[in-house]
């Protein structure tokens, strides 16, 4: 089905992108990225691949707009991604538009989208935290900040999304999630949710955002239903001539990760688990400096977590309490070449440390006590 759509979705796109009525415009947009990417951890093979949106994931889509005189407007955006090395779509689920797909509108008294878009935590478009606020943000593999800071949700369907008016450098930001993952045609019970609040401060060379969000869970058989979760982030950016400064903060409150990799215990066919979460803290700090030509990055992060949780089996019943602890470290290096206003080549290093314990022990593996050392080089197109 997804396939016979395409033809279908090509010719609507070369369409709408020739369209003038008035005073609606539609244009076409994309980006390709390319690179090689190394990995070794020293809990598996090192590894050498091509890889697809190593600096900016690979996408192409249709955004527009229509005046409906007043300061009114009608605003849309339809946005798939894909991988360059292979040609695939670049998410499971074969959706068409996986990255971006709404329609809002827009008005002197700030805008309303519906449709399934970026969590304003995460570090995708309709972010105002992680890419804004950490040099790497949730891009460059093993060099992003994700590392160390994580977000609840990247995208959520069934988003009704708002954003004020500048005021005087200041703007607020709602979202809430009716069915994250597309289930909101079962009960409200049976579905998880997602909810956000963020405001924005900007005023010359100074930016400072605060975002909280909270995931509910659905509740579902299990008699240990996952309590729902929080995050607090911070952020403060400050531009010195050719030297910006970054820093970021994020309080997790019962959270699913530390970092991006670490994660907390899950019900399995043979085994129950406790509803807790990660109490977690994480700090990012970085910065970039115009030279040669270019930018050059660098970025250090650590955060902490953990938490009191149990295991029971279904068959015995047996109950075994564990004690979760969890940290890692980070550093990364990068440098960005412009080749024109559209092309730029990229180079970056990383190196990222990982302790985890239970009741005291590590416990390695991947995703667990791990080292990690990673580089890529690439070259980034958009049009």
């Amino acid at each position: 089905m997804m396939f016979r759509l395409l033809p279908a979705a090509a010719m609507t796109a070369t369409a709408l992108a020739t369209m003038t009525a008035g005073a609606a415009t539609v244009d076409v947009y994309g980006v390709v990225d390319t690179g090689l990417h190394y990995v070794k951890a020293d809990s598996g093979d090192t590894s050498v691949t091509m890889d697809s949106g190593i600096s900016k994931g690979s996408r192409v889509g249709l955004i527009g707009s229509e005046d409906l005189g007043g300061g009114y407007k009608i605003v849309f955006n339809l946005e798939t991604g894909f991988s360059l090395d292979d040609g695939s779509f670049d998410n499971t689920k074969n959706r068409l538009f996986n990255r971006n797909a709404y329609l809002g509108v827009d008005s002197p008294y700030g805008e309303v989208r519906f449709g399934r878009q970026g969590a304003l935590g995460s570090g995708v478009n309709g972010s105002i935290f992680l890419n804004s606020y950490t040099v790497f943000g949730n891009l460059y593999k093993e060099a992003q900040a994700l590392q160390i800071i994580n977000h609840q949700v990247m995208r959520a369907d069934n988003m009704i999304r708002y954003e004020s008016p500048d005021m005087a450098g200041l703007r607020l930001y709602g979202e809430y999630s009716n069915g994250v993952d597309g289930d909101d045609a079962v009960p409200s019970s049976q579905r998880d949710r997602f909810a956000a609040l963020g405001a924005q401060y900007r005023r010359g060379p100074l930016r400072v955002v605060f975002v909280a969000d909270n995931y509910f869970y659905e509740r579902g058989s299990s008699p240990y239903n996952r309590d729902d979760s929080q995050t607090y982030n911070l952020g403060i950016r400050w531009k010195l001539d050719d030297l910006t400064l970054y820093g970021a903060y994020q309080y997790g409150h019962n959270v699913e990760k530390v970092g991006n990799q670490m994660t907390r215990y899950k019900d399995t066919k043979n085994t129950l688990c406790g509803n807790e979460g990660f109490d977690s803290h994480a700090v990012v700090l970085g910065a970039t400096h115009e030279v040669l030509g270019g930018k050059l990055k660098i970025q250090t992060g650590y955060v902490t977590g953990d938490y009191d949780t149990f295991t029971v089996t279904v068959k015995s019943g047996k109950r075994t309490d564990v004690k979760v602890e969890a940290d890692a470290w980070q550093i990364a290096l990068g440098y960005d070449y412009p080749l024109s206003k559209r092309t730029y080549l990229y180079a970056a290093a990383s190196y990222v440390d990982r302790t985890y314990k239970e009741n005291g022990k590590e416990v390695s593996g991947s995703k667990k006590t791990d080292t990690v050392r990673a580089a890529m080089l690439g070259i980034c197109h958009s049009f």
